[in-house]
């Protein structure tokens, strides 16, 4: 039987294949809305879009901006290149934030071995697995259903319906509270993101696991305790297992 009772398990990068479904979904989108050239608005995006996920995550802009200025600068880059074929029928900012969230609320995919990887964990006596997203409601939901995840996971966090971010600690106090265990050593953080999953577990004092495909360690890993790294499913499953 594991040390660890309660699995959280991160969405985007962890489990879902976010970069996948934000391509695949910004293509799906420029078409719609008549405007070319869209892999290279897409590399233009793209690092705007992740960057300003990560000013979210320090608290230094809150979600509505972050949804109206992603696409303002993507509107304003595109107009300026002349790649919006029918300028007259683009709608507003917001209006075109919210088709994107329809889109990406229906692409859910799944990494390689994520299910296998759940359906191992949950074989495992004595834990339970749950998700946590900073993702918007909408969009999380939609792809969790459609990844047929919910089927392997009891609980999806979201921080629009817990009302933090991650890794502000009162994202982590309300989990806590709705598992309905307060002893923090009995949890184990599994993400991709240092700002995010792995700060969030230190601010909460949860063990945490650092999930890297690529063997890469993100800048700044060493301001941070980082109990566990992982480069596949199998190196997470051993760490719960054999702790």
């Amino acid at each position: 039987m594991s040390k660890y009772k309660h699995i959280l398990l991160d969405l985007d990068e962890t489990l879902l294949d976010f970069h996948a479904s934000e391509k695949s979904c910004f293509i799906a989108l420029m078409k719609s809305l008549e405007i070319t050239n869209e892999q290279e608005l897409y590399e233009f995006f793209s690092p705007i879009n992740k960057s300003l996920w990560k000013l979210l995550e320090r608290k230094l802009i809150d979600k509505p901006t972050l949804f109206q200025t992603r696409f303002s600068k993507l509107l304003d880059h595109a107009a300026s290149k002349e790649y919006i074929t029918n300028p007259s029928g683009i709608p507003s900012v917001m209006e075109v934030n919210n088709m994107y969230f329809k889109l990406m609320s229906q692409s859910g995919i799944p990494i390689e071995g994520a299910h296998d990887f759940l359906h191992r964990l949950q074989s495992v006596d004595g834990i339970d697995l749950s998700a946590i997203t900073n993702g918007n409601t909408i969009t999380a939901k939609g792809r969790f259903a459609s990844s047929n995840l919910n089927s392997r996971i009891k609980r999806l966090y979201i921080s629009d319906e817990v009302g933090f971010d991650k890794p502000d600690i009162r994202f982590f106090d309300y989990v806590m509270k709705d598992i309905g265990d307060s002893n923090p050593d009995n949890y184990l953080v599994v993400g991709d993101s240092l700002t995010s999953d792995i700060q969030g577990a230190n601010n909460c004092g949860m063990p945490c696991c650092l999930f890297s495909r690529t063997g890469i360690l993100p800048d700044g890993y060493e301001l941070l305790r980082i109990d566990q790294t992982a480069l596949d499913y199998e190196s997470i499953y051993n760490i719960v297992t054999n702790a």
